[in-house]
């Protein structure tokens, strides 16, 4: 039993901690910083895992123990401490939305851009040549 209670306290500490990592997300999303978003994510990532791997450990061994209160009350602030990580979540995906439309945005406009034939100094096309080429061969 007391070890049914330590696994749930455990994986509480968990879910504050992923709840964290979620919120630096989305200070990193907000402050365009990609390469700490990025080393966050690999953080989180881990820490996901240890949490399904204690969730199995922990639904193997709850059958008989559900009707012990401190338990109930454990579950119930793992299940408020996920139900946070999931609202915070959900803000951060339309932020990384919002950041792709962008980024897709930017590489169309370049896409579209169209430079002389020839590099002049002066800006003037050699032998009044009219041929425009664009900057890159694709747009996305």
């Amino acid at each position: 039993m007391n070890d049914m209670i330590d696994q749930f306290e455990e994986q509480l500490g968990s879910y504050k901690k992923l709840k964290k990592c979620v919120e630096r997300q989305q200070d990193f999303l907000m402050n365009l910083e990609d390469d700490k978003f990025q080393k966050e994510a690999y953080s989180m990532e881990s820490l996901m895992n240890e949490i399904k791997s204690r969730e199995r450990t922990i639904q193997k061994k709850l059958g008989e123990n559900k009707a012990d209160e401190k338990i109930k009350r454990l579950l119930n602030q793992v299940k408020l401490a996920a139900a946070d990580i999931q609202k915070i979540n959900e803000s951060n995906g339309v932020l990384l939305k919002n950041r792709m439309d962008f980024i897709r945005f930017n590489i169309n406009v370049a896409t579209q851009a169209t430079a002389g034939a020839a590099y002049q100094p002066n800006a003037e096309d050699t032998a009044g040549s009219t041929r425009k080429i664009k900057m890159f061969d694709q747009s996305i």
